[in-house]
């Protein structure tokens, strides 16, 4: 990597305050909703309270003195094991209340149909990806939480409403637009071209339009010219793609169904990659009928069958 593009790397890394993008508006209807806020566990309020602190002084949260709508927190750990995320419980609240937003959704096989003849590929993973957006003024009182410490409006997109996916994916297409040879699914953005030239060129350009907009990066995350990498649960490389091994791995250690549920549950493993499953539907024909007969019957046929495809 040269140095222009190891610079615009820490510089992405480094980017606060959110993307230059245009400010989301959430549409609600219905009458406000104030839930009273819940008790955090003893072991936990350290942490908790660390992590609004945090929060308000990055400029993610404000503190407001009254609101008419309020939702109770939940806590999650991050991969970490250790660090909060803290999440609005909006189900209670918001959601039923949200309306839907227009987005487009791109299905994996589309993505990897896009990857074809490319052999240099790049993936920039985005640091606390929804809360890069941010919220028209309008629109933060429906986003407060009910805290032992008070009440917090958010200035950017939180986890925990039913829209957000959308509303970040929409954000995202809207920065990579007029970029070629460059993806985006979420927090995940895959950079590829069919020589090494062509792949640096077009990260470098969008490196530079995520520093003119703002776009904070987790380099750690990230992997940059490589022949090949995991994306959206598949290995892409200049060969095509096939399911990511880690993936699947599990399916090999499976012990036999109990039941028609694990049994459509492994099915739907399977059909998600049976396009790399040679003959799949006329090896399965048994295991597809097995999952429908009125009366429940795991044959040493059906093993074998099973042992054979995975």
């Amino acid at each position: 990597m040269n140095t222009h593009l190891q610079h615009l790397v820490v510089k992405c890394s480094n980017n606060t305050g959110g993307m230059n993008v245009q400010p989301s508006k959430l549409e609600v209807d219905g009458e406000p909703i104030f839930l009273k806020r819940r008790v955090i566990p003893y072991g936990q309020c350290d942490g908790v309270l660390q992590t609004l602190e945090k929060m308000e002084r990055d400029g993610i949260i404000i503190r407001v003195t009254s609101s008419t709508w309020a939702t109770p927190i939940v806590i999650a750990i991050k991969s970490d094991g250790k660090t909060p995320r803290i999440c609005g419980d909006y189900r209670l609240t918001l959601n039923p209340r949200l309306r839907n937003c227009a987005a487009t959704t791109t299905e994996p096989e589309d993505f990897m149909k896009a990857l074809h003849g490319s052999t240099w590929f790049s993936k920039i993973y985005l640091a606390d990806a929804y809360l890069q957006i941010p919220l028209a003024p309008t629109c933060r009182h429906f986003t407060t939480i009910n805290t032992p410490w008070g009440l917090y409006e958010h200035n950017f997109l939180p986890f925990g409403f039913h829209t957000f996916s959308g509303i970040f994916q929409a954000a995202m297409d809207e920065v990579i637009r007029g970029h070629d040879g460059v993806l985006a699914c979420q927090e995940d953005v895959i950079v590829f071209g069919a020589t090494k030239a062509e792949h640096d060129d077009r990260l470098l350009k969008l490196l530079e339009r995520f520093a003119q907009k703002n776009v904070s990066i987790r380099a750690s995350k990230c992997m940059f010219s490589s022949s090949d990498l995991e994306f959206l649960g598949f290995t892409v490389g200049a060969k095509g793609y096939r399911p990511d091994p880690r993936r699947f791995r599990p399916l090999t250690e499976l012990e036999s169904p109990r039941d028609r549920n694990q049994l459509r549950s492994i099915m739907g493993c399977l059909q998600y990659c049976s396009r790399f499953i040679p003959n799949f539907l006329t090896k399965a024909q048994l295991l597809f009928a097995a999952q429908s007969t009125a009366e429940w019957k795991w044959t040493i046929e059906c093993e074998q069958i099973l042992r054979e495809i995975i």
